[in-house]
């Protein structure tokens, strides 16, 4: 009897030993499945989850729970993946075990993330830092470092910057402490997604190189692959298309290697959007279906809707207004009642352009009507412009101007707001690194009262020794007294040579300025001479010669006059907000057909940031951009390259000004801003400028607060590189 008894016991145990390692290696393949095989990781452990088969060990249950989950949130099964989160997060209350809990909120997050809801992602992310903070022993921390990354991530995604680099500081200095390389690069692929939305374009893209350094470290294939997505991103903000083009393929390649399709979809689509963009309909459209086909494979409902959306808008740009119309329905029924709030709100905003170009406008306002609120709610920033913009289109195609002026100006209310609060939270970001600093001081300042006491313990030994200080004082008087005077003669020699030196610069001016009166003059003479005695055979090609000697007489008063205002700061300036692409898109487009005319070639590279503003005299800067362009016509040898570009920094504007060979050598340049200086190089050749419009540009300048230098330039000639401050100055400057 007892030996069948202990035969029953053995079996009974051998079996659930066996059912154990059965389980365990099941968790196991399923983990070890790559992001291409999420169908696998269902396939394999839902039945198993159902029937129980995981509750001998708590740790398969967590790790069961955990993937089923990441399994239907990859492809953007929403509903199901909510519903694996909460059974894992019950399971953890049920086992009283807080990290199950954490990784529960992680998830959740992460789901918010996929829904473009970031304020309720910010706050999943924030309970599970606040559980794993609670964590009484050791846990795997750089599952702290993705919390906090993740947590940064919405930040910036909510647009309170300040906050996203200082938690993504965090993320790094705790994955640096960890030594945990992977997390490391993920805070800095937030920087640089920070940073990018700062508009610092070099910042942006030097994070994200290290990053893909980093993932090429560490043998992260798909991790590259999104990190070279997230610099065609950058620029695509840019406005540089090609070359985003150019990393988005990089992109495509890679991915097409590990047949991701999750990441290959995400590829074709931004591939589809550049070449729509650059005018590629039908480009776009292969691509856009590509996109389609790859997310339908793993079953991602939520982005086979936004194909569709962008197909909508592919037809639309074609013409095709039924197979629009087919589109957005299909859209529509893949996302019922817009439970995706952003993608609803792309859907009705093609709905109603659809309805603007076939002049439906009751349509069009109705559908704008669905969705404006909910954006202004979700501060989307982009779809707010976007629903404004195509509002005042409408109003404007039915007459109805006021009411698309009242749109406009709701819209900047609305954006004035929304920077007003992200520059709220860049202070109070701000404030914070002030307090902390302010503590800093205060421990330098009690350690500094420590060295101040072991001073006054040494009192003694210097008061013995002062009459030895007294001594040497003396001494130091009188040597004092011997260099100020030394100094002083050494000075008035000094000021004597720049009087000379200024003496015979206005002397040479003189000669220089009647030089250029008296070459005109002598020609008016001899032409006047030539008409009045009948010499000349053509006279009204003589009036016009002499027509043009009055005009640059004129010219050359009208320089000397200006010259002569600066001096003596009586130029006046009419001060404005100006935008500065605007100013210079103007002038270079008034410019392109004269350039051409010279055998030249005008390029702009002008950057389409919005906080371009400053406070300038627009007729005094589009004056200083001519008399550049002027020179680069007069200078540059044809063929040739004019290369006029902008850039946008937080406290100034620059625009510079580039040509082809000739070039000025290094010793010139220096002195280009003289006036009536004529450098003795290249570049020099007989026109008829006065020799005063690089001078008048630097004073035109100076009025601004601004400064203008000359470079050689990467394109063989001369550099003008002008900086304007963005700050405000006295108008009466």
């Amino acid at each position: 009897m007892l030996v069948r008894i202990f035969i029953l016991s053995w079996c009974f145990f051998s079996v659930t030993v066996a059912a154990q390692v059965a389980t365990i290696n099941t968790v196991q393949k399923a983990i070890d499945y790559d992001n291409t095989e999420k169908q696998k990781v269902l396939d394999l452990l839902l039945l198993p989850l159902e029937d129980g088969e995981f509750e001998h060990s708590e740790v398969d249950q967590y790790l069961a729970l955990k993937e089923v989950a990441f399994a239907y949130l990859r492809p953007g099964q929403i509903v199901q993946a909510r519903e694996y989160t909460f059974k894992l997060r019950q399971f953890g209350v049920n086992t009283g075990n807080i990290f199950y809990q954490a990784r529960s909120y992680n998830i959740e997050g992460e789901i918010y993330d996929a829904l473009a809801d970031f304020q309720k992602k910010l706050d999943a992310q924030k309970m599970a830092l606040q559980l794993y903070d609670s964590i009484e022993g050791s846990y795997d921390r750089s599952e702290k470092v993705t919390t906090l990354v993740e947590i940064a991530s919405a930040y910036h995604e909510m647009g309170i910057l300040s906050e996203a680099l200082n938690v993504a500081n965090d993320a790094e200095k705790l994955a640096t402490d960890i030594e945990d390389l992977d997390g490391v690069a993920s805070a800095y692929n937030t920087f640089g997604n920070v940073h990018q939305k700062l508009g610092n374009y070099p910042k942006a893209l030097e994070y994200l190189l290290k990053t893909i350094e980093l993932d090429k470290q560490i043998g992260k294939v798909d991790e590259i692959s999104t990190s070279l997505y997230n610099v065609a991103s950058v620029y695509e903000e840019m406005g540089d298309l090609e070359m985003a083009q150019q990393y988005y393929q990089q992109a495509l390649d890679i991915d097409l290697r590990t047949q991701n399709p999750d990441h290959l979809g995400f590829d074709y689509a931004k591939l589809g959007k550049m070449s729509l963009e650059l005018g590629d309909i039908e480009e776009a459209r292969i691509y856009t279906l590509k996109a389609m086909d790859m997310f339908q494979k793993v079953n991602a409902t939520r982005n086979i809707a936004w194909m569709n959306n962008k197909l909508a808008s592919i037809e639309l740009a074609a013409g095709d207004f039924e197979a629009t119309q087919e589109y957005l329905d299909k859209s529509l029924s893949l996302n019922p009642a817009g439970k995706d709030s952003h993608l609803f709100t792309e859907m009705q905003t093609i709905k109603a352009r659809l309805a603007l170009a076939q002049e439906n406008f009751i349509v069009a306002h109705e559908s704008l009507d669905l969705v404006e609120k909910n954006a202004v709610e979700r501060r989307a920033a982009a779809q707010i412009e976007e629903i404004f913009e195509l509002r005042s289109k409408i109003f404007e195609r039915q007459g109805r101007f006021e009411q698309a002026l009242e749109s406009f100006r709701r819209f900047h209310e609305l954006y004035e707001n929304m920077n007003e609060r992200a520059r709220a939270n860049a202070i109070a970001g701000l404030q914070s690194n002030i307090n902390f600093l302010q503590k800093e001081y205060k421990i330098q300042m009690l350690e500094k009262d420590t060295v101040v006491q072991n001073a006054q313990l040494q009192q003694a030994k210097i008061e013995r020794n002062a009459w030895v200080s007294i001594l040497l004082s003396i001494l130091f008087i009188i040597a004092s007294i011997g260099y100020r005077e030394f100094t002083k003669r050494r000075v008035a020699a000094f000021k004597a040579g720049l009087l000379e030196e200024s003496v015979q610069r206005k002397n040479a001016m003189l000669a220089e300025v009647s030089h250029e009166l008296r070459s005109p003059l002598t020609a008016l003479q001899l032409q006047i001479e030539s008409l009045e005695y009948n010499l000349e055979d053509d006279p009204a090609a003589a009036y016009a010669r002499l027509n043009r000697k009055v005009s640059e007489l004129n010219q050359l008063i009208e320089d000397l006059y200006q010259l002569a205002r600066a001096d003596n700061g009586l130029l006046k300036l009419d001060i404005e907000e100006v935008s500065v692409k605007d100013l210079v898109e103007e002038i270079t487009e008034g410019y392109s057909e004269v350039v051409e005319h010279h055998g030249l070639k005008l390029e702009t590279e002008l950057s389409g940031a919005t906080n371009d503003l400053i406070p300038a005299d627009a007729l005094r800067i589009k004056q200083v951009i001519v008399n550049l362009i002027r020179n680069s016509l007069n200078y540059t040898d044809s063929p040739g390259i004019i290369k006029c570009s902008t850039q946008i920094a937080p406290d100034k504007v620059e625009i510079l000004l580039e040509d082809s060979a000739p070039s000025v050598s290094e010793p010139d340049l220096e002195r280009l801003f003289e006036r009536m200086y004529r450098a003795d190089s290249s570049k020099q050749r007989d026109n008829s400028g006065s020799g005063l419009g690089l001078s008048i540009c630097k004073s035109l300048i100076d009025a601004h607060k601004g400064t203008i230098k000359a470079s050689q330039s990467s394109l063989g000639g001369l550099k003008i590189n002008i900086s304007l401050p963005k700050a405000e100055f006295n108008k009466a400057a």
